[in-house]
Parts: C-alpha cells; sequence; structure tokens
C-alpha cells in the first residue's frame, strides 16, 4: 500500500470569490486524499472484533464509491439482522453514523480540510437509505 502524502495547500484565494472557492478546495482535498478515508474505514471494521463477528464477509461492509459512503447492512448475520437492524433500520443507520464520526472527524484533521458534507447510502434487503452528516474541524 503506498505511503499517503497530503498534498500541498492551496492560497492563492481571490477575496471576491472566496467562499466558492473554498468550497471547491474542500471538494477537491477530499478526493485527494479518499485513499486515506477508505485505509480508515477498513481498519474501522478490521479492527472492531464486535462488529466483525456477526458479518458474513467484512470486506464489503463499508465502500466508498464516488465519495458515498456505502454500508451494506445485508452482510450481517440473520440473528443480528433480526435483532438489532430489522426492528429500527433507521435508528441503526443513525446509530452507525455515529460511530463513525470521530473517525471521520479525524480524517478531516488530518486532511486539513475544515468542513464536509459526507453522504452515507444504507443498504439492507430492497431498502436503501441516503442520509449526509455534515462535520466542521475547529481548527
Amino acid at each position: 500500500m503506498p505511503h499517503y502524502q497530503h498534498p500541498q495547500r492551496k492560497r492563492h484565494l481571490k477575496p471576491e470569490g472566496k467562499l466558492i472557492q473554498l468550497q471547491a478546495d474542500w471538494t477537491s482535498e477530499y478526493r485527494e486524499t479518499e485513499g486515506l478515508l477508505e485505509e480508515k474505514l477498513i481498519n474501522y471494521v478490521r479492527l472492531n472484533r464486535q462488529l466483525r463477528k456477526h458479518l458474513h464477509n467484512h470486506y464489503h461492509l463499508i465502500q466508498l464509491y464516488e465519495g458515498k459512503i456505502t454500508i451494506n447492512l445485508h452482510l450481517f448475520s440473520h440473528t443480528y439482522t433480526e435483532k438489532f437492524i430489522r426492528p429500527n433500520t433507521n435508528g441503526y443507520a443513525f446509530g452507525f453514523m455515529e460511530q463513525l464520526r470521530p473517525l471521520l472527524q479525524d480524517y478531516l484533521q488530518e486532511s486539513r480540510i475544515r468542513q464536509f458534507a459526507f453522504k452515507f447510502i444504507f443498504r439492507f434487503n430492497d431498502l436503501e437509505l441516503e442520509k449526509t452528516m455534515e462535520l466542521t474541524v475547529e481548527s
């Protein structure tokens, strides 16, 4: 796996288009550091023994594609699904996002991105829930 290198910060912002330029820079920096986020998400699942023991295939639980974090809930065991996911899929999805909050904040801090809206897709059988988590990191 290649070693992660942080891209150079862009410091040539024009005052009149500062907000638009900053937003474009955040998206650009996100794309440049997407590999770091993917690595953090993979490690989260790999190191979370409680989560892994209920999964059929932990390699595909969390996937990052086109800037969206997809969580494949159908990969959990039948017992786990019936106990935790099926009774309140929306609540489970919200809880899962909250579990990832510290990891995502760490990613933003490491990448020097001050603000970003993460888009999540939770897939469970025929159901597909889309959620957004907006995070801001204090400097």
